[in-house]
């Protein structure tokens, strides 16, 4: 895949000045920022969890100055709320005639963005027209249905519900879920000078058109996943299947269609494994299970390449283990005849596998006869021919070339952080030093098996060699000119 770092667009560019603006003087929420403008604009939502005072309302009403002439809508939803409060009241002059319809303007279906308060509260009566607006972007007005001009819903709560069985379905629809904590005391002291005022208000040149944003998704659509990336949905899959944790289809392909957006945003025609960073946004049931998939893609970040690095390690110590016992084989000795060799009781050799050996005469008391016995062979190290140890030099010059192509593969990998992580519009930039930890720890892991096979290399010219070929080798070399 290229990754070469490139231009910034006027779109990227434009997308950047509004982040900054959207998240000017709150502190540590530029994740969420960043999350929220990319849920709008791929056509998803947000859902904040975090305890109260943490800024989740103030981020949502932000995040409407993004879009020119956005419609804003807002509910703080109890277990007492009615359809009325979201969707408006009904029409009394529609029900004298018979018919039920609902006088929507300034309530969520004529939203274009909206915020949703405690929205596990909401009740069974609020929830079936809820999810249908949603994900259809459709309100069943009477026996009317009307598209809606909604572009994303943040969704806040301070907890999530012990028993949400019958909330899994509206759970579902947010595809972005951010937990919001408290400041933490490092930032704590930048939280006290932040003074009250306006919100930030980009002009309106600044901001996203619905030309704009219907452009990005039609767009965004024609920019390819790649296999590299498809193979890396499909081990988070089977991760995340045995951490017991469930997504469902309908969000697979809504996370597909998000990383193209991002992709796209940052001027890609294929979405990048990067772009796969925002994913632990987007796969967790509990918001502590976050770090764990966050864990698994900096480990898989630091180890992915065309070469399996757990395969380099596993066939340089299956040949250190072929080098240890082709040392260690032994052979019978032969003279040079080609006459097998024993050791005779002296230790000196001969060629006669029988020998004669003195022990007590148990019939003469104090005298020693000869008897006859079988001599041991006269062992020797292995010796091998050169095509044999050809061979082995060879399959490590093999696995020599795997493990410089990886790394070549990993460099890249670094070198991308610059140019392509560093940039990103939507990673957050405390990314940046992990990634390259980890990158660099399997860097150091790969490289540390190049002298393993330089001494695997020199182990193997060195084992003995067959008489015939060093005697080819001395004939050879005694024929070059000198």
């Amino acid at each position: 895949m290229n990754e070469t770092a490139q231009p910034k667009s006027a779109l990227a560019e434009k997308l950047v000045r509004l982040r900054t603006v959207l998240g000017r003087g709150l502190i540590e929420r530029d994740t969420p920022i960043r999350l929220a403008l990319l849920a709008a604009l791929s056509g998803e939502h947000l859902l904040l969890i975090g305890p109260p005072g943490t800024a989740k309302s103030e981020l949502a009403r932000r995040l409407r100055f993004a879009f020119a002439g956005a419609t804003y809508f807002e509910r703080l939803l109890t277990k007492f709320s009615v359809p009325e409060e979201l969707f408006g009241p009904l029409s009394i002059k529609a029900l004298e005639q018979d018919r039920y319809h609902r006088q929507t303007k300034g309530y969520l279906p004529e939203a274009s963005v909206a915020f949703l308060d405690e929205i596990f509260k909401a009740n069974s009566a609020i929830l079936n027209a809820l999810l249908t607006l949603l994900n259809e972007r459709l309100f069943d007005n009477g026996d009317e249905r009307t598209k809606t001009k909604l572009i994303t819903v943040v969704g806040a709560s301070n907890e999530l519900p012990s028993e949400r069985e019958q909330l899994d379905a509206l759970f579902d629809r947010f595809l972005f879920r951010c937990h919001v904590p408290l400041v933490s005391n490092g930032a704590f002291p930048g939280l006290l000078s932040v003074s009250g005022g306006p919100l930030p208000e980009p002009p309106d040149e600044q901001r996203l058109t619905t030309e704009e944003v219907e452009s990005i998704q039609k767009e965004a659509a024609k920019v390819q996943l790649g296999d590299e990336v498809v193979g890396l949905l499909a081990e988070l899959r089977e991760f995340l299947l045995r951490q017991k944790i469930e997504v469902s289809d309908r969000r697979w392909v809504k996370m597909a269609n998000m990383l193209k957006v991002s992709a796209y945003t940052n001027g890609r025609a294929e979405v990048s494994r990067w772009d796969c960073w925002l994913l632990q946004h987007c796969t967790w049931s509990r918001p502590e299970q976050r770090q764990t998939i966050q864990k698994w893609y900096e480990d898989r970040m630091g180890t992915a390449s065309a070469t399996d690095h757990s395969d380099l390690h596993r066939l340089t110590t299956q040949m250190e283990a072929i080098l240890k016992d082709e040392n260690a084989k032994t052979e019978q000795s032969r003279n040079e005849r080609g006459e097998p060799l024993y050791q005779q009781p002296g230790g000196a050799p001969t060629t006669n596998p029988k020998g004669k050996r003195g022990e007590a005469d148990p019939n003469n008391y104090g005298r020693l006869r000869e008897v006859e016995v079988d001599l041991q062979p006269l062992m020797q190290p292995m010796h091998y021919s050169g095509g044999h140890i050809r061979s082995r030099v060879s399959e490590v010059e093999k696995i020599e070339e795997e493990v410089e192509s990886s790394l070549r593969e990993i460099d890249a990998h670094i070198e991308s952080i610059a140019t392509q992580v560093d940039q990103h519009i939507w990673i957050s930039p405390g990314f940046t030093e992990p990634a390259k930890y980890v990158l660099q720890k399997t860097r150091a892991e790969v490289a540390a098996l190049k002298s393993r096979l330089d001494r695997l290399k020199r182990g193997f010219e060195n084992l003995h060699r067959s008489k015939s070929d060093v005697d080819v080798a001395a004939s050879l070399s005694s024929r070059r000119p000198k």
